[in-house]
């Protein structure tokens, strides 16, 4: 077994990422394409069922990374022992060719996302992603169980991650964690008297309605989208956007979190794509 520690920023506890994967040089490139987006980590390399079976036994990681085919057993096999042993860790499928249909299976199956090893850029924002995901969906439940109760423990986790998480009743903004307030460049108090239709860039408005509109009509429509706000400076940001609800004192609440993929849309748009990017302000044109 190997591993990899790597602290980028050395303030904050690395994730602790398990890496399920036969090829020492397979486990090398997620590693670094991880490290290249300045995720601080510290990375384990295991193979064999096993090893991940007494690892994840005696372990705690923050998300586990497998390949699909490993050789005698597969990733899929590697999601039932840790949900055998009652673990909740977000679980990625980093494999090659597998088919739209298998890979369809592998999500329904439990899996939290699924990147190809050829498209291993995508991999950083997938890892965020399940991260974000696990933490609405301890805030939920914790939310939803008490408020009161679990208010402190959750905005320790909401300060804890680097997406945005919001609360609305209406317009209003209740809570704003501090990933929120450095997204934005507005202060928690800023943000609390702040319209939501003031931070949401007006080319989005439609968006944003369409899609509620959509889960009041459909409980099982598809809940994340792509929406643009502008900053307190006037910057145009990319937010990728899950909405939940929650009840605050016994009133319906919108539960937000946001990941900010504005570089991720700057790379996607090129020339040959019919995009452009003004030299003066960096913006989308």
């Amino acid at each position: 077994m190997a591993t990899n520690d790597v602290n980028v920023t050395g303030t904050q506890a690395p994730l602790r990422v398990l890496i399920v994967e036969d090829s020492p040089e397979d486990f090398d490139l997620c590693v670094r394409t991880l490290e290249k987006a300045k995720l601080n980590i510290s990375a384990a390399q295991v193979a064999s069922r096993e090893s991940f079976h007494d690892l994840v036994a005696t372990n705690t990681y923050d998300v586990i990374l497998s390949d699909y085919n490993l050789g005698s057993w597969n990733g899929m096999e590697a999601l039932e022992i840790l949900r055998q042993q009652g673990r909740d860790t977000p679980f990625i499928l980093v494999t090659g060719a597998l088919g739209e249909e298998r890979a369809a299976q592998c999500i329904r199956e439990g899996a939290a996302d699924l990147v190809m090893k050829t498209r291993l850029a995508a991999l950083p924002a997938a890892v965020c992603r399940a991260l974000s995901d696990k933490i609405l969906r301890e805030v939920k439940e914790r939310a939803e169980a008490s408020l009161k109760e679990s208010e402190r423990k959750f905005r320790v986790l909401a300060d804890s991650i680097a997406s945005a998480v919001l609360i609305y009743q209406g317009t209003q903004c209740r809570y704003a964690n501090r990933a929120a307030q450095t997204l934005t460049g507005y202060s928690g108090e800023e943000l609390l008297s702040l319209s939501s239709w003031d931070l949401i860039h007006p080319d989005s408005h439609s968006v944003v309605i369409a899609h509620g509109l959509a889960r009041l009509r459909d409980k099982e429509a598809s809940v994340r989208y792509e929406m643009k706000i502008l900053t307190k400076q006037g910057e145009v940001r990319f937010w990728d956007v899950t909405p939940g609800k929650i009840e605050i004192e016994s009133e319906p609440a919108g539960l937000i979190t946001a990941l900010d993929v504005t570089d991720r849309k700057l790379a996607e748009v090129t020339p040959e794509r019919g995009g452009y990017h003004d030299p003066l302000t960096g913006l989308l044109t």
